[in-house]
């Protein structure tokens, strides 16, 4: 089964049994391009006058159409993975947004088990219906740095008390890490970011 949400409506399509992958492309690019409709009538009726002939050639099972959710907010939080709990901070920021608090909890630790005593950052999707979906980043470079190191903090004086030093291979190895979360897909460049984390830190860099 191939499914497409459109990005102006999100519309869901459902097809089953394809001629081939360009037929379900094609058809995504229509829905895509349908900018302006007066009323959900006039879809329909240029949905079945000219959409609803392509889909008989790709053989539909299925077409339903679903309505997005509407986004009340986005909140970027951190926790401890497989130790969140309701208390402050995380909890006030939840509850102002209306996020049923041990839900999340609860779900956020199902999640992160696999990452016991990691801070974990989480972006959370509030709809205004009051449910939620979330997404997990990877830990700060900070923390990743401290944890390459065995050290607890950073340098309250970075240029004057050094803490450690990173080898490029422990640089890498938290670059490649991190890289999913950062703006480049380069882990030279990832490199550079992060030995610029550590320097800040008091850590001095092998790069």
């Amino acid at each position: 089964m191939l499914s497409s949400r459109t990005r102006k409506w999100g519309f869901v399509v459902t097809l089953g049994t394809t001629e081939s992958i360009a037929s379900f492309l094609t058809l995504s690019k229509i829905l895509n391009n349908l900018t302006f409709f007066p009323n959900i009538g006039t879809l329909l009726a240029l949905i079945h006058e000219v959409v609803a002939p392509f889909l008989g050639r790709v053989h539909c099972k299925k077409f339903s159409f679903r309505m997005a959710k509407k986004i009340k907010a986005v909140l970027k939080v951190q926790a401890i993975g497989g130790a969140a709990t309701p208390a402050p901070p995380l909890g006030p920021v939840l509850g102002q947004q209306g996020v049923p608090i041990q839900q999340f909890v609860l779900e956020f630790n199902a999640a992160t088990q696999d990452r016991r005593g990691e801070v974990v950052p989480a972006v959370i999707t509030v709809y205004e219906d009051r449910t939620f979906s979330f997404i997990l980043k990877t830990a700060p470079a900070s923390e990743l740095i401290k944890k390459e190191l065995g050290i607890k903090t950073g340098s309250g004086k970075p240029n004057q008390e050094k803490l450690g030093k990173l080898t490029r291979e422990q640089l890498q190895r938290i670059a490649e890490k991190k890289l999913p979360d950062l703006n480049t897909r380069d882990v030279e460049k990832a490199m550079k970011i992060i030995a610029g984390t550590a320097r800040q830190m008091g850590v001095d860099v092998q790069f």
